[in-house]
């Protein structure tokens, strides 16, 4: 149930695809596109970047909480201390700490991978 409208409306598209727009090209060469930009040359050069730096940011995220939580529940006087930094630091939005981050960590994917965790 959930794929029928976009098998329908790939279906029109291929249908349709005597009609030449600017707007709206025909499936086939969107499709062509596609593989030619994304699936061959720039895939490694583009993407793989950032789903590294997205995994370092999950990796640094899980050591970071995971030691800081079993330190913080062992230790109560160093939690009851912590508690009101982590809470204002849990209500700054994450895009606020974007120049605080470009200014401590520079443009590098230290700094992409520290904002990600």
């Amino acid at each position: 149930e959930l794929w029928l409208p976009a098998v329908l409306t790939a279906a029109l598209w291929t249908v349709t695809v005597r009609h030449h727009s600017f707007f709206f090209p025909p499936l086939p060469e969107i499709l062509s596109a596609f593989k030619d930009l994304w699936l061959f040359d720039r895939l490694g050069s583009d993407a793989l970047p950032s789903v590294l730096n997205l995994f370092a940011g999950l990796l640094l995220a899980t050591v970071a909480g995971i030691g800081l939580g079993l330190l913080l529940g062992r230790a109560g006087r160093l939690y009851d201390a912590a508690r009101p930094v982590l809470e204002f630091l849990r209500a700054v939005p994450g895009i606020a700490l974007v120049p605080v981050a470009l200014v401590l960590l520079g443009t590098g994917d230290g700094m992409k991978a520290a904002l990600i965790a």
